[in-house]
């Protein structure tokens, strides 16, 4: 071992214990440097969630009803904004038990607040991960949600029935007047207009998808849904005080239009609400690349400033959910630390130690 001044370097006491705490040390940085993901058993409205923590948002999963309660980004702000009917100061479902991700059956199946589905992880609770994954099944429903550090994606393997994709939330926290849509096509709308129809992939960016973002205004930042691309009838309207978007939906009715399996449906938050930007951030979820942008999240103090709309959200400042809301700042500051700490205990020097060339 050389050091940068080629002159010799006293490394640790001389001692073979010293040796095996060194690779003991060097084995759990190398673990904590492929982890970002972080995946444990928690509860969020009340209901059991898996609680998983990555770099750019915090996803809480409804075990039993195989969707999300809350998607968190770094500022604590929560897109999804999920209240199980009868909460005090919840009057109606769109202020709240409409909502989730992706809420695929008509009271079937990948919605929050919906029983019976089985989610179960196969991974370490608690500890730093390169991927987090998820099984949910009820009857024939069957997926699969896996987590990387800036996105997320789920795999459709089996359903029951036709399905959907949806969002119903509100984008940072609360739909605003300087809120907006982007479509795959580089068409973009205020979140107070309605459309429908395939939403088709024209920009030439992401070939293979079709996808939309919600961008706020105010945080400069974006939610992106993306899936295989198809001929399908796809809308957006605003149920106030929420957005609805569908995937496979139409005005006419409520039947869902999607069959096919397998499926992919990928979701990730932006720091950005650039459209070549989130597109990049699409792309390399798309080729697992994980290298999109991710989400260092706004300066503090900026967040709500002069939006009375956030500050009048159920969920703006939760404690429970903005602790942890970003990966870098929990878990990896604790094992940063004791990795250290181990380093000094070990390698203080009490006597003469050994050189090295």
């Amino acid at each position: 071992m050389r050091p940068r001044d080629d002159r010799h370097r006293r490394l640790c006491p001389g001692k073979p214990g010293s040796v095996v705490a060194l690779v003991f040390v060097c084995f759990g940085w190398s673990l904590f440097a492929a982890g970002d993901v972080t995946i444990s058993e928690d509860t969020d409205e009340g209901i059991a969630v898996f609680k998983v923590v990555t770099d750019s948002a915090t996803y809480y999963f409804d075990k039993a009803g195989a969707g999300f309660t809350s998607i968190v980004d770094s500022d604590g702000f929560d897109w999804i904004g999920f209240h199980p009917e009868g909460t005090a100061g919840v009057p109606n479902g769109q202020s709240g038990w409409y909502r989730g991700i992706p809420n695929m059956g008509l009271n079937a199946f990948g919605h929050p607040g919906y029983t019976g589905a089985a989610s179960t992880t196969g991974d370490p609770l608690g500890v730093p991960l390169a991927k987090a994954s998820i099984q949910s099944t009820k009857g024939s429903w069957n997926v699969t949600w896996e987590f990387f550090a800036s996105y997320a994606k789920m795999t459709v393997h089996s359903v029951a029935e036709n399905y959907w994709f949806l969002y119903e939330g509100t984008p940072g926290g609360a739909v605003g007047a300087d809120d907006t849509c982007f479509r795959s096509s580089a068409e973009s709308t205020s979140l107070a207009d309605s459309w429908e129809g395939d939403v088709v992939n024209t920009s030439g960016r992401v070939v293979g998808l079709e996808w939309v973002f919600f961008a706020d205004g105010t945080l400069d930042r974006s939610l992106y849904l993306a899936h295989d691309d198809d001929d399908l009838v796809d809308r957006y309207y605003l149920m106030d005080p929420m957005t609805v978007f569908g995937f496979g939906r139409h005005s006419q009715n409520l039947d869902r239009l999607m069959s096919a399996t397998p499926a992919t449906l990928f979701i990730g938050l932006v720091g950005s609400r650039d459209f070549d930007t989130v597109a990049d951030a699409i792309e390399a979820a798309k080729s697992g690349t994980d290298a999109g942008v991710l989400d260092a999240g706004a300066d503090a103090g900026e967040a709500d400033e002069g939006d009375p709309g956030r500050a009048a959200d159920p969920d703006a400042g939760d404690a429970g959910k903005l602790a942890g809301s970003c990966g870098c700042g929990t878990n990896a500051d604790g094992l940063n630390l004791a990795w250290l700490l181990a380093i000094l205990i070990v390698c203080w020097p009490k006597e003469q130690g050994t050189l090295v060339h």
